[in-house]
């Protein structure tokens, strides 16, 4: 523990160090989920899909190959965020992460 006198241990030091790398990552993660919500945005309303020949948007983010489970359903919620946040309401990308993506 702690001592006032004494400052934090090495141990509470490496903790502390971990702690805030795992706050920077996941600010880091906002940011990149808002911009990835911003290009599919932009692939949907450009139809990019159709341009590279794709059966539908839908496919297109098949294709993509994203690491988590129902992808589609992920990158409509990111979508969204982007739209209705950032587009209509004009929050900044800051704004949000202040905030939390997530929520």
């Amino acid at each position: 523990m702690t001592n006032a006198l004494q400052g934090p241990t090495e141990l509470e030091n490496v903790a502390i160090q971990r702690q805030l790398h795992i706050r920077q990552l996941a600010q880091v993660a906002q940011k990149s989920f808002l911009e990835i919500g911003r290009l599919l945005y932009e692939v949907r309303e450009q139809a990019d899909w159709s341009t590279l020949r794709m059966e539908s948007f839908k496919s297109y983010i098949e294709e993509l190959e994203l690491p988590m489970q129902n992808s589609y359903s992920w990158c409509t919620r990111l979508m969204g965020i982007y739209e209705v946040f950032i587009q209509e309401h004009e929050i900044s990308p800051e704004a949000l992460i202040e905030i939390g993506v997530t929520k």
